[in-house]
């Protein structure tokens, strides 16, 4: 967890109620190809929430939503399963286009719950299969649950502090002072009371962690940041803090870090921030006790939730053994397939860049300069290409405007930068300004493979879901969906 004046702990839970808005990248541009990609990212990314918002179905402020309940079933599939306008609002609200239609017309609402239709169909008969868990998914799904339970726990907390401020007539806190005071309820709750000098000691060894170098590769970087501190073997069992959820030992502290992706880990410099990654610690323990202790674990939305987990589980098994396992294509199909497409593989006009993007402005001009050397810039990509990472790059007028019409304008052998972009700080040296070209078969073997699965994957997922239709009974309340694409539409003319 983090330090000092920075809610961590919200940071570590958050991410199991954010909903996944973003699926699998799409299996191309093809109007043929909207179903297959569409459908997978709906089914295996989770997008719509759908058994979540059955759970709590009828919730909501609108009063199109107080007329129409939405818990109000659109579909059924089979005997057991349904969409419910809930679940087609959420849906059609968190999916972008051009997974769902552009609009909301009849025809695009129609073509919409098919998706939803075809998602629900794959997942009744993924359910009826005797799948066998690989010991990563089990790790997954209990680790899925855990997390649940902990975020359920400290939106409590949250309520809690938010309901007390109100009362006492305090302003509204933003997220992330309200996560502070959480944690400062909290701890001042469990009273920790704590070991100076062995916080002194473990501190002084996580302050003697190296510190990447800015102009170091990213291979290099992440080895420098998943370090772990040195401590003394006696001070592994050695209690950092005594509370009422219990005593806080090195080791706790030390497999709470281990457990942080390398670039989440604090940096600690002094004995204060360490008593905050314990502290934070601690807070983490009594989440969890307050969680078993109310059966937040067993909540409604945590079971949909989990649930849905299972689902996808079944799901992700069902489309490997019925599609992807079977598709093993030699030489000669591949080789069939480029001659059928051979110009979707051309390369187009593209420029070759070294491009690095660096966390602040002095290290990546100290950087341009270096770049602005042709031997320097070839030895810096050489290095970094031998501890696995690479500093080359093309960019086509498709993939960056603005940087493909600076490249252009600047040519070959100059530098760009450094430019403020969202990663931190970039800057490149063009290389070279590449004509269209078309590519043979042995060039781009790699990319026929993987477009020709995609696309028999797509042929073989449609073969399935317009079986499974045959064999499956689908009823749709027609004027259920007529007044679910009215009501929007009533919603957003009358919005200002």
């Amino acid at each position: 967890m983090g330090s000092g004046s920075s809610l961590e702990a919200r940071a570590r839970f958050e991410p199991v109620l954010d909903w996944p808005r973003q699926g699998m990248s799409a299996g191309g541009t093809m109007q043929g190809r909207f179903r297959f990609s569409s459908l997978i990212r709906l089914a295996l990314a989770g997008v719509g929430l759908a058994l979540a918002a059955r759970a709590v179905a009828g919730r909501s402020d609108h009063a199109r939503d107080r007329a129409m309940p939405s818990d109000s079933v659109l579909a059924r599939v089979g005997e057991a399963r349904i969409v419910t306008v809930a679940e087609f609002r959420r849906a059609w609200a968190e999916t972008a286009p051009p997974t769902r239609p552009d609009s909301l017309t009849p025809q695009g609402a129609r073509r919409f719950l098919d998706l939803l239709l075809d998602r629900e169909i794959l997942t009744e008969q993924a359910l009826r299969e005797p799948w066998r868990w690989s010991a990563a998914e089990s790790l997954r799904y209990t680790g899925l649950g855990d997390r649940l339970a902990l975020a359920a726990a400290l939106d409590s907390v949250l309520a809690e502090i938010r309901a007390a401020r109100r009362a006492r007539g305090q302003a509204e806190l933003e997220p992330l002072e309200l996560g502070i005071a959480a944690r400062e309820s909290v701890t001042a709750r469990i009273a920790p009371s704590f070991d100076d000098s062995l916080v002194g000691r473990v501190a002084r060894a996580f302050a003697r962690l190296p510190q990447p170098s800015s102009d170091s590769s990213l291979a290099s970087q992440l080895r420098t940041l998943s370090a772990m501190p040195r401590v003394d073997a006696a001070d592994l069992a050695g209690v950092l803090a005594r509370s009422s959820v219990g005593a806080y030992r090195v080791s706790d502290l030390l497999d709470s870090w281990r457990r942080l992706p390398p670039t989440q880990r604090p940096r600690v410099r002094a004995r204060e921030d360490l008593r905050a990654l314990v502290e934070n610690g601690l807070f983490e323990r009594w989440l969890r006790e307050r969680a078993i202790r109310q059966g937040l674990g067993r909540s409604a939305l945590v079971a949909a939730r989990l649930q849905r987990e299972r689902e996808s589980i079944a799901l992700s098994h069902l489309l490997e053994h019925e599609v992807t396992r079977a598709i093993r294509p030699d030489s000669a199909a591949l080789a069939g397939y480029y001659h059928e497409h051979s110009h979707a593989f051309d390369l187009p006009e593209g420029i070759d860049l070294i491009r690095l993007v660096l966390p602040d402005r002095r290290a990546a001009s100290a950087m341009a300069v270096r770049l602005g050397d042709a031997a320097e810039a070839e030895s810096l990509v050489a290095r970094a290409r031998r501890s696995g990472v690479d500093y080359r790059d093309r960019t086509t007028r498709a993939s960056d405007p603005a940087l493909f019409e600076a490249a252009t304008r600047a040519g070959p052998g100059h530098v760009l930068g450094p430019d403020s972009v969202a990663q931190g700080w970039q800057v490149a040296r063009v290389v070279a300004i590449a004509l269209p070209r078309p590519r043979g078969f042995a060039e781009v073997r790699d990319e026929v493979e993987s477009h020709y699965v995609v696309e028999e994957s797509e042929r073989r997922t449609r073969s399935l879901i317009e079986r499974l239709r045959r064999e499956t009974r689908i009823t749709i309340d027609g004027g259920m969906l007529r007044a679910v694409i009215g009501s929007s539409t009533a919603a957003r003319a009358a919005r200002p």
